[in-house]
């Protein structure tokens, strides 16, 4: 299940976002399984915040500090293809 909000921000740019991301990840740190980090909307940057599952209501901004915050709800995440790579023995 996939559910995105999104507001569009105007001239944000990198380094907005990321003071923006710090301060939402103290202000946000009693969500469990939330993960953030910065991604692009047009021309503008955006705080891309994941979750195992739905957030409560209201718990999560738009924005902050004018910058827009792009939610998705990936459920959990596991590699898909496992690859066993065995450690060479040869010149042993």
């Amino acid at each position: 299940m996939t559910t995105t909000t999104k507001v569009i921000s105007k001239h944000v740019t990198k380094e907005q976002a990321q003071k923006a991301k710090e301060k939402m990840k103290v202000q946000l740190s009693s969500l469990k399984g939330m993960s953030l980090g910065i991604g692009k909307s047009g021309d503008d940057y955006v705080i891309a915040a994941r979750f195992k599952e739905t957030p409560p209501a209201g718990s999560v901004p738009s924005a902050i500090d004018g910058v827009s915050i792009e939610v998705q709800v990936t459920g959990e995440i596991e590699a898909q293809n496992k690859v066993h790579i065995p450690l060479s023995t040869e010149g042993s």
